[in-house]
């Protein structure tokens, strides 16, 4: 058996990933639509109001120039007739700010822990380009009066000044691969993908090659990119198998997926019961960051491990 975890994203304190402007006080105020929690302690419905308070020093908070931009990538081009820059105006729905009624905000740059938009905007930046910008964050916070500058970012110049892309092998993966091998015990090779969806969609064929197995289970609220068999809709144990959650997507690339409720470990212990011999694979977020930095009840994520460990193939 695999074990497979994905870790969290940096969020915001309370959970949604927002960028508070750091010149405002917000006071996000948070009303659950419907009383039902699930297993895991979330509400399977929840609307935000947030109240602004304008400090003295900022008199206007105005996003009209996002708005402007926003509107523009949806519009409609006159010589394209139907055709729009970007469907939806984002190239990534959670950019949209849909799910809790805001305005995209577009950015212009970002220094340390801090960001501006087009509207001349400051935020204090929780999102930290999803993990990635994390390094830069602490380094120009520690280099910030140094007249030598971010050493990462110098780094960096440095290094495109030999080229931005090759389509081949180069030295600085290797040099890379063995830090994080040495930084985390358990990984033993790496391979290096452009995305989070790239990564789970190679990890689940070779688990599914390694295993000779098919089905794999993941939990609620956890978020694995957008390949086909991980857009499973939430609900409890069985009852979830083959519903995809997105348009577009066939039932036959979900009806391997099973969904567990996060923390339950009695209905993973279920599923593999009634499986035996078919789970490829468990693919989480240790801590849970797509849903409201859910952390792991004590002892569960050993108990998932010796689950899979029980349930692997045989030697």
């Amino acid at each position: 058996m695999i074990l497979i975890c994905r870790y969290g994203q940096v969020l915001h304190p309370q959970g949604l990933g927002l960028s508070w402007p750091s010149k405002l006080i917000h006071r996000p105020n948070f009303t659950a639509s419907s009383p039902s929690r699930s297993s895991s302690g979330c509400s399977s419905r929840c609307a935000v109001k947030m109240t602004v308070t304008v400090d003295e020093k900022k008199t206007t908070f105005t996003l009209k120039k996002s708005e402007k931009a926003f509107n523009a990538a949806k519009a409609l081009i006159p010589h394209l007739r139907m055709c729009e820059l970007m469907p939806g105006g984002v190239n990534s729905p959670v950019r949209a700010f849909k799910s809790v009624g805001g305005q995209p905000i577009l950015i212009h740059s970002v220094k340390g822990s801090h960001m501006w938009d087009i509207d001349g905007n400051e935020y204090i930046d929780y999102v930290g380009s999803w993990g990635q910008q994390l390094l830069v964050m602490l380094m120009t916070r520690k280099y910030l009066f140094s007249a030598k500058g971010c050493p990462v970012l110098a780094a960096l110049a440095e290094t495109m000044k030999k080229g931005t892309s090759f389509g081949a092998p180069c030295l600085l993966e290797n040099v890379l691969a063995e830090m994080v091998i040495s930084a985390v015990p358990s990984i033993e090779m790496v391979r290096f993908v452009n995305s989070g969806t790239e990564a789970c969609m190679g990890v689940l064929r070779l688990a599914r090659a390694f295993t000779g197995r098919e089905k794999i289970i993941k939990f609620e609220g956890c978020y694995h990119g957008h390949a086909d068999p991980y857009l499973v809709k939430a609900g409890s144990g069985v009852a979830t198998q083959g519903l995809p959650d997105s348009p577009g997507v066939p039932k036959a690339a979900t009806a391997p997926t099973l969904s567990s409720p996060y923390n339950d470990i009695a209905d993973v212990e279920l599923l593999f019961e009634t499986n035996k011999g078919e789970i490829a694979a468990v693919i989480l977020e240790p801590i849970v960051g797509n849903s409201g930095f859910i952390t792991p009840k004590p002892d569960f994520l050993n108990a998932l491990r010796k689950i899979t460990k029980e349930n692997g193939p045989s030697p």
